[in-house]
């Protein structure tokens, strides 16, 4: 199973569906751009050192995904592929290249609509 952020957060947050999905998965994965997220948005929690352990144990049994040309041309393609059927996810930047914070990481406060640099 690939988790994304906001499913990252939901099961560290004890989310029962969120649970139950994670530990029906037989191998859990993590991209690398969801890990720096997340650790950003636990960085800044009441709660950084309960995320912080919980996040090393669930280290040690994860596989990294890291992001490569290979990734990027997927990305595109199904990117693409959701525009045209009338599904598109939204840019994670702009123009100018500032980033976009929409959901926050576990324990983190919402900074919606907020631009980051």
């Amino acid at each position: 199973m690939i988790l994304d952020t906001n499913a990252l957060s939901a099961v560290a947050d004890d989310d029962s569906s969120a649970v139950r999905l994670f530990r029906e998965a037989t191998s859990i994965e993590l991209p690398v751009i969801v890990l720096g997220e997340y650790r950003f948005g636990i960085a800044h929690s009441r709660r950084r050192n309960e995320y912080e352990k919980w996040l090393d144990e669930l280290m040690a049994s994860t596989r990294i995904l890291s992001v490569d040309e290979e990734t990027s041309g997927l990305y595109a393609q199904v990117r693409a592929e959701l525009k045209k059927a009338g599904q598109p996810i939204p840019s994670n930047g702009s123009a100018d290249g500032s980033t976009w914070e929409t959901q926050p990481a576990a324990g983190e406060e919402s900074s919606e609509g907020r631009a980051k640099r």
